[in-house]
């Protein structure tokens, strides 16, 4: 049996001549040096041969296991950040993002006009709505105005051998009808489903009962989709020297019997309620500017007429990301230039229709809490559809529970039994600093206390009996969705430092095309690609798009219209209720959309139809290990964006 050698091994012929270049050194004889090729020397060949094995290693973990992908649009904002321009607001001081994928170089061309390209010049804050004029005209060495690469992304390739993918994972795809070309969405159909959107949630045909039933998100899923509305920690300057109305307040109390004093000495205020006999209430309204409002009021000082008697508007669906304006370069038009190009008044309200017209009522609120007594009740309350969805926390135990004023409104679960009243013990006890956060997200209720999810005994799911979309409610007695959310409290002394709302992913049902000459997406929403009817107090009459905007803006911001036949037949045209809607996928079809919905070239666009075949999936997104660099005031890593994908 013949000896195996062993690695870098020398042979027996070598061996040989070893010995018998020895034995004449040893006689006396010269001895020459042998000469040894470069690739035979050991030490070379082991150098080689480890980089031979490593870049093999390499190839094989890219092909099976990982490999590094960049995220080119900003389809999935504001998970995930295509190219994109970071924003500091100089009014509040919020940080955000703007899209700016047409800087891209491959669309950059297409754009150019006159030799100079178009640039994103304009972009304003999710929470004041303070619109810049973006400086673009830097010079040399890029600054942090200018636009920045999208994320860089691991994604594994392997993941999917050991499972099949799920609902709400972030996927990447190679595209159908270019398998070149690869696309990274959120998976929300999965094989042989029918799927559903309406009003803003996914849902899914049950072959036992053929109803639809909502495909609720994970908590952990939720907590990374929810997407900023308002937050006390940043409120503009100008509206503090005009005093612009807090949006939290209790609003239906005359100031004789108000229980909670708003201490704005600081820069960011300080919410405080001191030990009353009944549940007191501090709650949110919308009251968010216009670009109208910043122009022909707040700029001078003044505040605008129509606050006179506010009474609340609706959260929408508002993306920053999207809500920018083009210029080219040498060009440089102030958002007073383009007010006054495009004619923008007190009916327009904004600068785009990207503004939001779609209705949110799934909200969270996030607060940071100092509870200042060892007992007491700390309630959370947030209203959908008119319904108020409770919960409410003995200080002394750390119980919570959870409620419905709405008899037709049952918790529900096929897998857990129900209770009237779901209970579960959180890490509240007495007197301390807590966060927690609430939520109403595809009728499901959530809790978080100190970044931990509460389990309750019971389900949390919920379902009304009477009415499957909920319409916005108002009245004198009761403002409903006009304050959605409200923080409350009974026999208990408490501050509370820091207020944020949040609404969810509002995916838009809507089919779209896409329009290869632009490089944009074109609405084909019925919409706007017809006249529709609404019914009013008159009858029936015809409106264009724009006229369709304005009725949608002006319910929006008027709670006395939410009860007019009006008011229905437009948000029943927004839900669109009906089986042509309906997206059928057969087994090994999965169906992705964007998490920005208004602007995500998904499933919903495609012209060889609403899917994906299994055998162009490519991995699951992991990890964004290179969010982009900052480049002044020195070259720095953006750690804080860092993490795993949600």
């Amino acid at each position: 049996m013949k000896k195996k050698k062993k690695p870098f091994e020398i042979s027996d012929s070598t061996k040989k001549k070893k010995s018998k270049n020895d034995s004449s050194s040893r006689s006396g004889q010269s001895a020459g040096v042998a000469k040894v090729g470069f690739f035979s020397d050991p030490g070379v060949r082991e150098t080689i041969e480890s980089i031979v094995v490593a870049v093999i290693l390499a190839l094989l973990f890219r092909a099976y296991e990982a490999e590094a992908f960049v995220i080119p649009t900003g389809s999935m904002a504001p998970t995930l950040q295509g190219r994109h321009v970071d924003i500091h607001c100089e009014e509040c001081g919020y940080n955000f993002r703007v899209g700016a994928s047409a800087e891209n170089p491959d669309t950059r061309a297409a754009r150019m006009a006159n030799g100079e390209p178009w640039l994103t010049g304009h972009a304003t804050c999710p929470i004041c709505r303070y619109t810049h004029d973006l400086d673009r005209k830097f010079k040399g060495w890029p600054s942090n105005k200018d636009s920045f690469y999208g994320d860089r992304i691991i994604v594994s390739k392997f993941a999917y051998e050991l499972s099949d993918p799920e609902r709400w994972d972030v996927i990447v795809f190679k595209y159908p009808s270019n398998p070149k070309q690869n696309y990274i969405k959120r998976l929300i159909g999965l094989p042989g489903e029918t799927i559903k959107l309406e009003f803003g949630n996914v849902y899914v045909l049950n072959n036992e009962t053929l109803g639809f039933d909502i495909a609720r998100k994970p908590h952990h899923k939720l907590k990374a989709m929810l997407q900023g509305v308002d937050d006390t920690n940043f409120i503009a300057k100008k509206l503090k020297e005009v005093n612009w109305p807090s949006r939290w307040d209790e609003w239906s109390s005359r100031d004789d019997q108000k229980q909670w004093s708003i201490d704005n000495s600081q820069k960011t205020p300080t919410f405080s309620l001191s030990t009353s006999s009944d549940r007191s209430w501090l709650r949110y309204r919308h009251v968010v500017p216009w670009t109208h409002d910043w122009v022909s009021y707040l700029r001078n000082g003044e505040l605008p007429p129509r606050l006179k008697d506010f009474k609340g508007q609706l959260i929408s669906d508002f993306y920053a990301y999207n809500y920018k304006l083009p210029q080219r370069l040498n060009e440089n038009y102030s958002v007073e230039d383009i007010i006054g190009l495009f004619g923008v008044h007190a009916t327009d309200r904004y600068l785009t229709e990207l503004s939001g017209i779609h209705w949110v009522p799934d909200l969270a609120v996030d607060s940071l809490v100092e509870i200042k007594s060892d007992s007491g009740e700390l309630v959370f309350d947030i209203v959908k559809g008119g319904d108020h969805f409770y919960c409410t926390i003995d200080v002394a135990t750390g119980l919570a529970s959870l409620s419905c004023d709405n008899k037709n409104v049952s918790f529900v679960s096929p897998d857990k039994p129900v209770s009237e009243k779901p209970v579960a013990g959180t890490p509240i006890r007495g007197k301390g600093s807590y966060k927690i956060r609430y939520a109403n997200v595809d009728d499901k209720l959530y809790l978080w206390v100190n970044e931990k999810v509460i389990q309750f005994d019971g389900p949390t799911e919920y379902e009304n009996s009477v009415t499957r979309f909920p319409m916005p409610k108002y009245s004198a007695d009761d403002p409903g969705d006009a304050e959605p959310i409200g923080i409350g409290g009974k026999e208990i002394d408490l501050e509370v430092k820091r207020l944020q709302v949040l609404r969810d992913v509002y995916y838009i049902g809507n089919r779209k095309s896409y329009d290869p000459e632009l490089g944009d997406i074109v609405f084909a929403q019925e919409y706007r690609t017809k006249q529709i009817r609404l019914v009013n107090d008159n009858g029936k009459s015809a409106v264009s798009y724009d006229q369709f905007v304005h009725k949608i803006r002006d319910i929006f911001e008027d709670p006395l219209t939410w009860s007019k036949n009006q008011a229905f037949d437009l948000f029943s045209d927004m839900i669109h209720d009906r089986p042509e809607y309906n997206y059928r996928l057969s087994e090994d079809q999965f169906m992705p959309l964007g998490d920005n919905s208004p602007s995500s070239m998904d499933s919903r666009a495609w012209p060889h139809g609403h899917f994906f075949d299994r055998k162009f999936l490519i991995g699951k997104a992991l990890f964004i290990y290179w969010p982009h660099a900052w480049r002044q005031p020195f070259f720095f890593p953006n750690f804080k964006r860092m993490g795993f994908i949600r």
